[in-house]
């Protein structure tokens, strides 16, 4: 279960936002105290006294990219409020505000900017991005044709009507999933997992533990294999030599642990795809070695080469599908 994070919406009459406090702004502390969770605000709130100047250490996302931020101080003086409670500063979670809207999507042809906050859909209020979600996604079609957005912009309400487009995503389990969207992504709102250390005694209980978790990997590798042949995972979950860069870039940025992670995830996988019953791969020389152990002799260098043959296409035509998948993923065409 994920807590809220302190991303906070600010009202423009805010004496917050007067000193510079903007609508998807993290607060990391008040008064030199660490508030890690939504949950942490209101009780250091109100241990301030309201004739006491507020110090918010805020980080501020620029352009929606997480690894550009900037600290600010920001100092309101005291005396402007009764009380240093949410309700008296104007702050709310940034939870129902929008942080971006996708290009050419019903939400931007409708009118709907960055900043709005969602209010309720269709006459139904909504308190949570789950219930936006599910109204978007519920959303029946024809005869209807739009749904009604009650909106707050720059503190003055507004209605939109939008049109849902049917989309086809990929969901958690890998398989596709077709829904209503209409573009929108909402403000940064759940707190990262804190990270658990997992440390070895030793190192053999280190190599235990790797290999204990290699065969868990080698296990999940197996099963997707099998879950892809029956259908129940896309074949547009296979990726080549640019999924590969890319994730590997991506968990770079995160840092040399998470990299590592990936090198070791990857060359599980490739060691699994190395298993196929394929004549150029080793798993198809140890099928050629179980044949000749039950024939009694080895086949014919004719049949050999044949099978190289065909081994070698399925295994030019699965590179060739993976890199066509790069390539459509990355033009945004899946």
């Amino acid at each position: 279960i994920f807590a809220k994070c302190t991303f906070v919406g600010v009202d423009s009459a805010s004496s917050l936002y007067q000193v510079g406090l903007r609508t998807g702004d993290r607060l990391l502390s008040i008064n030199g105290q660490k508030v890690a969770f939504w949950r942490d605000l209101e009780p250091t709130f109100q241990q301030i006294s309201g004739s006491t100047a507020l110090t918010l250490e805020v980080e501020r996302y620029l352009d929606d990219k997480f690894e550009k931020s900037e600290k600010l101080s920001l100092t309101s003086a005291g005396g402007r409020v009764k009380n240093y409670s949410l309700n008296d500063l104007k702050i709310e979670s940034a939870e129902m505000f929008i942080s971006r809207v996708a290009p050419k999507s019903p939400a931007e042809m409708a009118g709907l900017l960055r900043g709005d906050q969602v209010i309720s859909i269709d006459n139904k209020k909504v308190s949570s991005w789950e219930d936006v979600i599910a109204a978007i996604k519920n959303f029946p079609g024809p005869p209807q044709e739009f749904l009604k957005f009650d909106l707050v912009r720059d503190s003055k309400p507004l209605a939109l009507e939008i049109k849902p487009n049917m989309t086809t995503q990929m969901n958690a389990n890998g398989t596709e999933d077709r829904r209503f969207t209409i573009g929108v992504y909402p403000m940064a709102n759940y707190a990262d997992i804190e990270p658990v250390i997992i440390k070895a005694d030793s190192p053999i209980s280190g190599v235990v533990r790797g290999f204990h978790r290699t065969v868990d990997v080698s296990a999940m590798m197996v099963m997707s294999f099998v879950r892809l042949i029956q259908n129940k995972i896309s074949p547009k979950n296979i990726g080549g030599v640019l999924s590969i860069g890319q994730a590997a870039s991506e968990t770079y940025k995160l840092g040399i642990d998470k990299f590592l992670q990936m090198m070791a995830f990857i060359s599980v996988n490739l060691f699994i795809l190395n298993l196929l019953p394929i004549p150029v791969l080793d798993g198809g020389q140890l099928v050629f070695y179980v044949i000749e152990a039950v024939k009694g002799s080895p086949m014919s260098l004719k049949k050999m080469e044949m099978a190289q043959q065909v081994g070698l296409v399925l295994l030019m035509s699965l590179m060739v599908f993976a890199l066509f998948n790069d390539i459509t993923r990355f033009l945004g065409v899946h």
